[in-house]
């Protein structure tokens, strides 16, 4: 039986004699088809995560929802995506991003904020900014990535020529985060794009003879074993804490601040989070969905935060204290307690996400390289857009840590 929706698209668009599509504003509007197409494992298209995404959005961010229909008009898949208005000087940050301090480097840098500071660029982002992984689209009908990547494409071109009539100009269209190089037939589609890969998704495989954390150490090589425990004891003194609805409300500012602490000294920072983003994930997923805290007195630390997916552990946002963390190994103690959780609670993997690649794979997590893909909607400044990216794009070097015996 076919599942109405409202007739509230802003956009409605045939791509060719088998595809069109309907582009809605706010999940509400097309709640039950769009979950009756993406099933449950895809918690992160579904609509209970995408309504709070939607009710407390990161700065400058807005989300949008297409709807496919085939021939006959049946809902057969669905995109998310994301306006977002991206101000160079306020997502790059190139002085973390440098690893070496010298004159040249220091000319690189005043150049590259001096070309930074004038790009201020409306962006449809095929794709969700928050996360790490391939959640872009679902279709339920068996299509190739290479059509699917036709048709994303041809939804874009619809949204710009939408937008433009109205006065906004989609400058820049990325569409996110590919398990995988998409192998993309149609030339004349593949060079309108850039290809480039990301920092990669880090995972931990639980192994099955991990029955507690202690059987997860033995499996180190010595001297991962004993920085591992150096680091345990450093935290001694620290009070490990699952945060309940109400603590969230009253710590709010300072998860926050913990928070900016660290996403505005990243090398490459797309998102602002809203500040009741963790408190609405914590009233929507209650026990699904932890906020842990490290504390010192009263005094909170860090925190970080865990979504419970089925045999999934996934890893979501954290903040600390800077000038504490060489002190008390804040991040690396963090790390090491998402790993004590997801053997403790029988998870099979554990998702670290990306950033801070190498101290992730210290314990253990490896790396799964993804793949974005960029054009801009000049032709002319298209041909350049590999140059300019790679250009203002922060160096991320890191070196992939073995810390098993096997």
């Amino acid at each position: 039986m076919s599942i109405e929706v409202a007739a509230k698209s802003i956009i409605s668009s045939k791509l060719d004699e088998n595809y069109s599509i309907q582009v809605y504003e706010t999940i509400i509007d097309l709640e039950e088809v769009w979950d009756s197409l993406v099933p449950v494992k895809k918690f992160f298209l579904r609509t209970p995560y995408l309504k709070v995404v939607e009710k407390s959005p990161p700065k400058d961010i807005k989300p949008l929802y297409i709807l496919f229909r085939d021939a006959q008009g049946e809902p057969v898949g669905v995109s998310y995506c994301m306006l977002k208005n991206f101000k160079a000087d306020e997502s790059l940050n190139y002085e973390k991003a440098q690893s070496k301090n010298c004159f040249f480097n220091a000319i690189t840098k005043y150049f590259r904020n001096f070309v930074a500071g004038k790009i201020v660029i409306d962006t449809l982002v095929m794709g969700n900014l928050l996360l790490t992984g391939e959640y872009a689209y679902y279709f339920k009908v068996p299509l190739d990535k290479d059509t699917i990547f036709k048709y994303l494409d041809q939804s874009i071109t619809i949204l710009q020529e939408s937008f433009k009539s109205k006065g906004t100009q989609l400058s820049v269209h990325l569409i996110k985060d590919f398990y995988g190089k998409v192998e993309v037939k149609d030339e004349r589609l593949a060079d309108k794009f850039y290809e480039f890969k990301v920092e990669p998704n880090m995972k931990l495989d639980v192994r099955d003879h991990w029955l507690n954390f202690d059987h997860y150490l033995a499996d180190m090589k010595s001297k991962y074993r004993v920085r591992t425990k150096k680091a345990i004891k450093r935290k001694e003194q620290l009070v490990l804490r699952d945060l309940t609805v109400d603590e969230i409300v009253s710590y709010s500012s300072q998860l926050y601040d913990l928070y900016l602490s660290i996403a505005k000294n990243v090398g490459f920072n797309l998102v602002d989070l809203n500040q009741n983003y963790l408190l609405d994930l914590k009233k929507a997923f209650g026990d699904d969905f932890r906020v842990f805290i490290f504390e010192l007195d009263g005094e909170i630390l860090s925190f970080f935060t865990l979504f419970q997916l089925e045999d999934v552990l996934d890893a979501h946002y954290i903040g600390f204290e800077k000038e504490l963390n060489k002190q008390y190994d804040l991040y690396l103690n963090m790390l090491l307690e998402m790993v004590r959780f997801g053997i403790d609670n029988k998870f099979k993997q554990i998702h670290f996400s990306r950033t801070a690649s190498e101290i992730k794979s210290s314990i253990g997590a490896y790396p799964v390289d993804m793949y974005c893909y960029i054009k801009h909607q000049s032709t002319v400044t298209n041909k350049f857009m590999p140059h300019i990216f790679e250009y203002l794009r922060p160096e991320e070097n890191w070196t992939q840590r073995l810390p098993f015996k096997d």
